[in-house]
């Protein structure tokens, strides 16, 4: 019976498609501090900016953002995987950027 439960897992695993997930998310503490209201802004107008799904949480003290952990989702796009990898590496790069330049005190 045993062997049967093992087989029969098998076929169905096979039959499963692997689908490759282009999801990531990165985490940044804050060196300097930067302006949550400013903070905000940056944000809708950088998620308005690109073809990417984005979500952001944040960690607030007083009216500073101390961390944050932005979450990129390409699920949506025909980007191959080492593609939406290279472009979300650069997108987080440019939107800590943008958050330095902009929303820094």
């Amino acid at each position: 019976m045993k062997y049967l439960f093992v087989i029969f897992s098998l076929f169905l695993m096979a039959g499963c498609e692997v689908n490759s997930i282009k999801k990531v998310g990165y985490g940044k503490t804050l060196d300097t501090e930067v302006n949550a209201a400013c903070f905000n802004k940056s944000f809708g107008h950088f998620q308005n900016s690109t073809g990417y799904i984005l979500s952001v949480r944040t960690e607030i003290q007083g009216s500073s953002v101390l961390s944050y952990d932005l979450t990129i989702d390409g699920q949506r796009t025909a980007e191959s995987h080492g593609q939406f990898t290279r472009n979300s590496f650069q997108l987080s790069k440019d939107f800590l950027a943008q958050l330095i330049e902009q929303c820094s005190y």
